[in-house]
């Protein structure tokens, strides 16, 4: 099988997931999830409410944040689009790509940030991994 994404892609254990706050335009309700996995690209997403009407090529703001022994480790905001919804055992998921913005160094900081928490979540998975094999 092909692996057609270009970005390495950092997928999360249970208890360590990413916040994921998807907000809407015009003053609709925001929805909560938490990310799958995350890339300097775009995030998946499991929706924290099933019944959530979204759909492919819906536009939003996505705000992720991760709060880890009582710091906040990721905290970012990306103006985003929805690029799949699906469903698969009554758990909601739907992918997210962070749209470029007209500013560059808005995009060069996005990215940098997320290369750095990517690069620290790899050597934590595999200090994790090290720890358990004794």
């Amino acid at each position: 099988m092909d692996n057609r994404r270009l970005l390495y892609r950092h997928t999360f254990p249970p208890g360590t997931r990413p916040s994921v706050e998807l907000v809407l335009p015009a003053g609709q309700k925001s929805i909560r999830g938490e990310a799958i996995d995350l890339s300097v690209g775009g995030v998946r997403v499991e929706l924290a409410d099933p019944t959530v009407p979204l759909r492919t090529g819906d536009r939003l703001v996505a705000a992720l944040t991760r709060r880890l022994s009582n710091r906040v480790d990721l905290q970012l905001s990306a103006v985003s689009a929805i690029v799949y919804v699906e469903t698969c055992n009554n758990l909601r998921y739907c992918g997210v790509r962070f749209l470029p913005s007209v500013d560059p160094l808005s995009n060069e900081t996005r990215e940098a940030t997320l290369w750095r928490f990517l690069l620290n979540e790899q050597r934590a998975t595999l200090q994790r991994r090290r720890h358990l094999r004794g």
